[in-house]
């Protein structure tokens, strides 16, 4: 009988170890199954909620009316800061040899026609009604660098 004594007692240690764990388990089981059951309930109450939300968002009794539309303001132009020159243009060696040849060139055009062509009339108008040059570049289909260059132009005709 004396053999069977440590087998026996082996094998009642490892029934209450493995009926240890058996409870473990179920014990865990139990709680991990009542978070579910909560996460659940506020599974369901966010999803009335959102729901409500849905509901008002979309309902046409309480949509707000939409503004009316605000009329159209030319933005004001952006101001330039001049650029200047080191030295002024008759006093450069290229610039002296050139503004003779232009200044003859400018008045045998003068004494030309005197009529100024079509298109420059067309933007000392637009410039006359405040038009500025990115919308007379845009109504021109032409550079904004002209459209100014033309408005200087106009300017200077007048």
């Amino acid at each position: 009988m004396e053999s069977n004594y440590p087998l026996f007692l082996s094998l009642a240690l490892l029934s209450v170890l493995a009926g240890m764990i058996v409870l473990f388990l179920l014990f865990r089981q139990r709680r991990l199954a009542r978070e579910r059951e909560n996460l659940n309930q506020e599974l369901d109450s966010l999803r009335c909620q959102l729901s409500d939300l849905h509901k008002k968002i979309h309902s046409p009794e309480e949509a707000p009316e939409p503004a009316p539309p605000r009329p159209f303001v030319m933005p004001d132009p952006p101001l330039k800061t001049p650029q200047v020159c080191p030295a002024p243009l008759f006093e450069l060696p290229i610039c002296a040899d050139l503004e003779g040849e232009l200044s003859s060139r400018l008045q045998g055009a003068a004494g030309g026609g005197g009529e100024a062509p079509e298109r420059y009339k067309h933007v000392a108008s637009l410039v006359e009604r405040g038009l500025g040059a990115d919308e007379i570049s845009r109504i021109l289909h032409i550079s904004q660098p002209e459209a100014e260059q033309l408005i200087a132009l106009s300017r200077v005709a007048r």
